[in-house]
């Protein structure tokens, strides 16, 4: 969202939060404990390979999935070259979703574990619970019951798809939002005077382990780590991936959430209902949920929970976060100067990625010009907020 601002400033290293990019922070030379950093590991590699190209001089670099630059290979070979290929190849190879200060990283908003193709090791210290969502293991199964677990199985495979789709299209409809970008640039500036903080965001998990302090105690750190919190709490998010990759807070729907249980009650609400006590069509979920949400001030999610227009729901949302990502932070920073005939192309591009992501069978079922006009839309967004598309 924003650069690097102000006075650098120095903090005890006792107080430093999760890294930046999902993982422990790397071991000090004077640790005694030795240890490999590997998603360090995957950018040297990387930057060995591409040693003076100007595009990895980018502080975050967004990776494209592989479908999607295959799609880009077979129809679009005027926009990327050969060496194009390789690099955009490399990068997603070594750097899953990207890479952030040196680091490769994975991002389950964006690349959920259970459909994408990255190697654990990138989801870091978040992987257990990642792992548990995305895997179907024998503490779910049903002893000889092979039709019941099946069926399940599929059941399991569909709300992890819904959860995804929801994600991401919160996700997109906070970084369009103005009251959030500024709100987030806000603790972004302050978070970056501190130099022990740059390589850093903050996350749910470590800003809650510090005390409340009162406020003619608390210090500048401290108080930071406040405003962080709340930042978090405000918007339902367990931390960043990048500045611009907020991470939303996800439904207990099969397992324990990665995100402290205290912090929970203020985010959302529980249910426990027997197995003696159907729904029916009667007893609505959404009027409980409701209920419940009655109980707090979120006029701020309002737009997103009531939506003017129900042609943007979570599935269409979905698809303004991947544009949002793949062309405006990755295709335009890194080819926007060969975009300016290429606009109609990359639509189809998107259609077919889409396409085969949905697992349709016949690209006519994708509506005509669907893709241009999410195009369309995430520019109109960017355009109101004061962050313009460049197309």
């Amino acid at each position: 969202m924003l650069g690097r601002m102000g006075t650098p400033r120095k903090i005890p290293l006792t107080l430093l939060p999760t890294p930046v990019c999902r993982g422990p922070r790397p071991h000090t030379p004077s640790e005694k404990t030795a240890t490999v950093d590997f998603r360090a590991v995957r950018w040297q590699q990387f930057e060995l390979q591409f040693s003076g190209d100007p595009r990895i001089q980018e502080p975050v670099m967004y990776a494209l999935p592989t479908r999607l630059i295959e799609q880009l290979r077979q129809r679009a070979p005027n926009l990327l070259n050969a060496e194009d290929l390789k690099f955009e190849t490399q990068l997603r190879e070594l750097g899953g979703t990207g890479f952030c200060q040196g680091r490769a990283f994975a991002s389950e908003v964006l690349d959920p574990f259970y459909t994408a193709d990255l190697p654990v090791d990138l989801y870091g210290e978040f992987f257990p619970t990642i792992f548990r969502r995305g895997q179907f293991g024998m503490h779910d199964a049903i002893g000889g019951n092979k039709v019941k677990n099946e069926r399940r199985e599929v059941l399991r495979k569909s709300l992890l798809r819904q959860l995804a789709e929801r994600h991401r299209g919160y996700a997109a409809w906070l970084v369009t939002n103005s009251a959030f970008r500024d709100e987030a640039a806000r603790v972004q500036r302050t978070w970056e005077e501190w130099p022990q903080l740059s390589s850093h965001l903050p996350t749910l998990e470590a800003l809650s382990k510090y005390p409340r302090l009162s406020a003619a105690g608390m210090s500048q750190v401290a108080r930071l780590y406040q405003q962080a919190k709340q930042l978090l709490e405000r918007w339902n998010l367990t931390g960043f991936d990048t500045w611009d990759l907020p991470v939303p807070v996800s439904p207990v729907f099969l397992t324990d959430d990665h995100i402290p249980k205290n912090a929970l009650k203020s985010m959302g609400t529980s249910l426990f209902l027997p197995w003696s006590t159907p729904l029916g069509q009667e007893i609505q979920l959404e009027a409980v949920i409701e209920y419940h949400r009655g109980r707090h001030e979120l006029a701020h999610l309002d737009q997103w929970l009531r939506p003017r227009d129900d042609q943007w729901g979570p599935v269409r949302s979905a698809k303004l976060m991947q544009l949002y990502v793949y062309l405006e932070l990755a295709i335009k920073r890194r080819y926007g100067d060969r975009l300016r005939d290429q606009l109609g192309t990359v639509d189809k591009v998107f259609r077919s990625f889409w396409h085969e992501e949905e697992g349709r069978e016949t690209e006519a079922s994708v509506k005509a010009d669907a893709e241009k006009r999410i195009r369309l839309e995430l520019k109109k967004r960017l355009n109101a907020i004061g962050a313009p598309a460049n197309a």
